[in-house]
């Protein structure tokens, strides 16, 4: 049988391992990150209610969600004066999210495979391309380790940005919106309920997580590979012991 594909040869300590244990963490906080971030959805109400005693409330709904472009989506109602008006609300976070989910998706598949290789190929590969594996897999660890900076530092600006463009103090200075709601001192203008953001919040916290597990392997995998110098194993071989000197007999 292959050494390669022979179970009974595969290293599944390495898991226990910090540099193995970490890329197993790893793979699971990135699949939480990005289902966190692409698994998002919400939707925020804001209502328009004339003076008139039998105006009805009309209801503007906003549907949130991943990719998060909550300028797409157009709400239509009625004023005072009978006239159709519209309501948009701004914002396109499209790329915060999106990159952030990407990095996710890559890091949880670079991670599958790197304990796959860790387990089954690694002590193959490792003698007679040890200079080589040790290597890609520190120069790997660095890159997604700045990754998830960019990606976990882009959507926290993303989810704030989201959280407070979509708030009434904001959307009700929006036009006509804020004409409609100031046109008579009676008129009824708020939101409905809360806007839900713990999930949000949950996925910029597993970013930042999964930038700090990745940065704490770096030395783990700096420490396999041949840029960390090795341990003198002993000393008293570089060091030989002083030459006593010669005694006078006379």
């Amino acid at each position: 049988m292959d050494k390669l594909t022979d179970v009974a040869n595969w290293r599944y300590r390495v898991l226990l391992e910090p540099r193995g244990f970490i890329r197993f963490m790893q793979f699971i906080l990135s699949i939480v990150a990005f289902a966190t971030t692409s698994g998002f959805g919400t939707t925020v109400v804001y209502t328009f209610q004339c003076y008139a005693t039998n105006s009805t409330i009309q209801e503007l709904k906003f549907p949130i969600g991943y990719p998060f472009r909550i300028d797409e989506h157009v709400e239509s109602y009625t004023d005072c004066d009978g006239k159709a008006q519209s309501l948009q609300l701004e914002g396109d976070f499209s790329p915060t999210s999106q990159w952030f989910v990407s990095v996710g998706v890559l890091s949880f598949l670079l991670t599958l495979v790197s304990i796959v290789f860790y387990v089954a190929y690694e002590s193959s590969f490792r003698l007679s391309h040890e200079r080589i594996v040790t290597t890609v897999d520190l120069v790997v660890t660095v890159l997604f380790a700045f990754l998830w900076l960019t990606a976990a530092a882009s959507w926290a600006w993303g989810s704030n940005q989201v959280k407070y463009l979509t708030g009434f103090d904001y959307v009700g200075k929006l036009a006509p919106y804020q004409q409609s709601c100031v046109s008579h001192q009676d008129n009824k203008c708020r939101a409905e309920g809360s806007f839900e953001s713990s999930k949000m919040s949950a996925s910029v916290a597993f970013g930042f997580l999964n930038f700090f597990l990745w940065v704490s392997n770096v030395w783990f995998v700096y420490k396999e590979s041949p840029f960390h110098p090795e341990p003198n194993k002993d000393v008293s071989q570089e060091a030989p012991a002083p030459v006593s000197p010669p005694q006078n007999t006379m």
